[in-house]
């Protein structure tokens, strides 16, 4: 049966009359959140040039330091040859790369890549900042790694990049199978070992303290400073010790089911999410119920969720049946 202005759609035997104007909605509303995800990204990596590029020009040019990756081999060829800026050479180096990415990375990927590096490139070239007055090198290694963690940062939360070494490294994991750890350590150890060739070692140690800290800043902008963590307890006395946890504490406790691998005996582990801060009160409790207690604390790179902290409270535990009331 044909109805006139709806579309007719047959799926897994059901007949389903949609209204066009629905399916031009749901179309626009895709549409839309696309376009926005575009505009988003490029956001973030034009704000990441730019920030990059302030802590680039105010302390690391003026102090003769390096950069890691592509960033620091354009430095040393700028350091080497001042005819052509730092965004000039950054945008020669980068053209192979973007042939070899275009050929074996996303197209998404390399389109925002070849923005990222254009939008650098440009930054770099255009944005003229006086230096700071910094006359400590590692106090301009420090307050550089900090201005331009945060903008590498911010690229990095874009799903493109700024072109340079990372394309590099995908390409060579996927082909040869290597570590993005250890390429990008190979990479950055290569530019310093050539800064400390064509400048001298005191350089390249100053530029990799700006490398460190450049990277923990980038690691705390992507999953932020955590500062809670994680705690295994592992005790005969599993109940008791998550008792006083409960009520002493109002932390809530989650229960692992472990077996003890010397006497194969069954036993329940306590796995909690802790602040930092309440982390010496945590272990006294539960070493104060069980001296004989194991307590494994680790660091945690991300906590979400509804109930962290105390939010994961022991009476919402025991309404779930995760732990029982006394």
């Amino acid at each position: 049966m044909k109805i006139a202005g709806f579309k007719r759609e047959v799926t897994e035997g059901t007949v389903a009359l949609t209204p066009p104007g629905a399916m031009r909605g749901w179309n626009d509303l895709l549409r839309r959140h696309h376009i926005q995800g575009w505009l988003r990204d490029m956001a973030f990596i034009a704000a990441g040039c730019i920030v990059f590029v302030v802590g680039m020009n105010a302390l690391l040019i003026p102090h003769q330091l390096i950069a890691g990756g592509l960033t620091g081999a354009a430095l040393l060829l700028h350091y080497a040859v001042p005819l052509f800026d730092v965004g000039w050479w950054y945008f020669f180096l980068n053209i192979p790369l973007l042939w070899l990415g275009w050929r074996n990375s996303g197209r998404r990927f390399m389109i925002l890549t070849a923005y990222g590096m254009t939008a650098f490139s440009l930054a770099a070239s255009w944005i003229s900042v006086a230096p700071l007055a910094v006359y400590d090198p590692i106090t301009a290694a420090l307050a550089a790694g900090v201005i331009c963690g945060l903008g590498a940062g911010l690229i990095l939360r874009s799903r493109g990049s700024a072109g340079g070494l990372d394309i590099l490294s995908i390409y060579l994991r996927e082909r040869f199978g290597f570590s993005l750890g250890s390429l990008g350590f190979v990479m950055n150890g290569a530019i310093l070992l050539a800064g400390a060739w064509f400048h001298d070692l005191q350089t390249a140690l100053y530029s990799a303290i700006f490398i460190f800290v450049c990277a923990r800043v980038v690691d705390a902008v992507l999953v932020g400073v955590n500062p809670q963590k994680m705690v295994l307890v592992i005790s005969d006395r599993s109940e008791d010790i998550a008792r006083d946890l409960m009520d002493q504490m109002k932390y809530g406790v989650t229960y692992l089911q472990g077996e003890g691998g010397f006497a194969r005996k069954e036993k329940k582990i306590i796995c909690s999410v802790v602040k930092s801060m309440d982390l010496p009160r945590f272990k006294a409790c539960a070493l104060r119920v069980d001296p004989k207690a194991l307590l494994v604390v680790n660091d945690t790179c991300e906590v979400a969720g509804p109930r962290t902290f105390a939010g994961i409270t022991a009476k919402a535990l025991c309404h779930e049946g995760i732990v029982h009331e006394r």
